[in-house]
């Protein structure tokens, strides 16, 4: 995971400006969720990756209608939460923009905004996306290491709703370094082409960046600790009735972090 145990992030100072903790908590958990959306959907596009195309059966198989949708799922989630992070991390609190180049990040991610805008506002698209011949939800395209030793390699492109036209196929990633087993990812929607690996990387960058200056100063004070779980365990007498519990019958435990 991108946001370790040890953190500073999860350990923010007790006396810290309540608007910094509330920006600096947003920021941190906009991040787990890119990690945790771009982990699955690198794992959702390498199942893809081997399905047999030539089978009919694949149209109707569950699992796999599942996956694409779970593979969108993903794509537009961290479009969502790298927005998210954009607009935290362009007005937190005591940021000296410029010694962590936050007008590049923002405009090297700009495509971003533009699609989040795009799915938020649909209705008013609509007609856009007819005279362009779009749908709603875009492609995605990735390159997929089929077998690293004999390099051989795989190009996808999985569109989602009705097309008038063909798709195309990915761009070849010529002259890159490529992650195994998934690299390349792009979504393509209303217009615009987001390499989300790109993005994703960019905005980890930026982060580690950030926690890197910020753990000097949250070493010296008491941390505030950060999440917690509550269960609330519930046990019944014979004769109970489950619509009154009585506060004997309950037990609770909170797990502070």
């Amino acid at each position: 995971m991108i946001v370790q145990a040890n953190s500073p992030f999860r350990h923010l100072p007790v006396n810290l400006d309540r608007r910094q903790t509330l920006f600096l908590d947003g920021i941190r958990y906009a991040v787990e969720m890119i990690d945790l959306a771009y982990a699955r959907l690198r794992q959702t596009l390498h199942q893809l990756s081997y399905l047999d195309l030539t089978n009919e059966h694949i149209k109707s198989d569950d699992s796999v209608m599942a996956l694409r949708a779970t593979a969108f799922l993903d794509a537009w989630s961290i479009v969502d939460s790298i927005n998210r992070f954009r607009v935290l991390i362009e007005q937190l609190p005591k940021l000296k923009k410029r010694d962590f180049n936050i007008d590049s990040f923002m405009r090297d991610t700009i495509n971003i905004l533009k699609l989040r805008n795009g799915v938020q506002h649909l209705p008013g698209e609509i007609q856009k996306l007819i005279q362009n011949n779009l749908t709603v939800w875009g492609t995605l395209s990735w390159f997929t290491v089929i077998d690293a030793q004999e390099q051989i390699g795989r190009s996808c492109v999985l569109g989602a709703g009705t097309f008038n036209q063909h798709l195309g196929m990915a761009k070849l990633p010529v002259g890159k370094t490529i992650r195994v087993p998934i690299d390349c990812v792009v979504l393509s929607a209303h217009g615009y082409d987001l390499e989300l690996t790109l993005a994703v990387d960019r905005a980890f960058k930026l982060f580690q960046d950030i926690e890197r200056s910020l753990a000097p100063q949250v070493e010296v004070h008491k941390p505030a600790g950060a999440d917690f779980q509550m269960h609330i365990d519930v046990k019944f007498s014979d004769e109970a009735d489950t619509s009154s519990i009585t506060t004997e019958n309950l037990y609770i435990t909170v797990d502070r972090v």
